[in-house]
């Protein structure tokens, strides 16, 4: 009698741990929780988030110090050498890794859903570039070449990017589709969404 009770026992056991299983297996997390994985992977490059979401080691970063040295470049008549727009340029993606981002689930159905993140903004108010010029130029006399100064204005402009700090926020939305292969909601446009979080973090400076 005790052993068929102890097997009757043993086998409800089994049947609950399966079902308990089961249940933890089919549990989708929410969309906000993927949202902000995939802003911290795109902001902070963490790699954590970045593997979540089959991200490439520095893609991200490549793809907008690309863009920003195409930008930056023609905006200054050529005036600074590829390598100093990439030095300002990846200036430009560290600092935005001061900023956050926290998501809000605004509607889901099934498989799709409707995200809204809030971003940190970098206050760029504080960069006064004609300060800058005046301070590199006051440095290195009257005598400097202006190889020279470009060089030395590169570097103190880079400087002036890293004192950036984040204030107010910006929000967009953000559609996504929960992918079962990878039990994340993924935004439906993974490249366009980080473009998005960037430029909101970014605020004036990508302007």
């Amino acid at each position: 009698m005790k052993r068929s009770v102890g097997k009757s026992f043993a086998a409800l056991l089994g049947v609950l741990l399966i079902i308990l299983l089961a249940a933890g297996c089919g549990q989708k997390e929410k969309p906000e929780v993927s949202m902000e994985s995939f802003a911290r992977a795109v902001l902070q490059e963490n790699k954590t988030d970045m593997d979540r979401f089959k991200l490439q080691e520095g893609e991200i970063r490549k793809n907008f110090t690309t863009a920003f040295v195409v930008a930056f470049n023609a905006s200054t008549a050529g005036l600074f050498s590829k390598e100093q727009a990439q030095q300002i340029g990846d200036a430009c993606f560290d600092t935005l890794k001061k900023c956050n981002a926290k998501a809000k689930t605004l509607q889901v159905e099934g498989d799709k859903a409707t995200v809204e993140l809030t971003i940190d903004t970098l206050d760029v108010s504080s960069l006064d570039s004609d300060a800058v010029a005046g301070e590199t130029a006051a440095s290195l006399g009257a005598d400097a070449s202006p190889d020279a100064l470009v060089d030395a204005f590169t570097k103190n402009f880079v400087k002036a990017i890293g004192e950036f700090k984040p204030k107010g926020t910006k929000t967009i939305q953000v559609e996504c589709t929960y992918s079962t292969a990878q039990s994340v909601w993924m935004p439906n446009d993974p490249a366009g969404t980080a473009e998005k979080i960037l430029e909101a973090a970014a605020g004036d400076m990508a302007k």
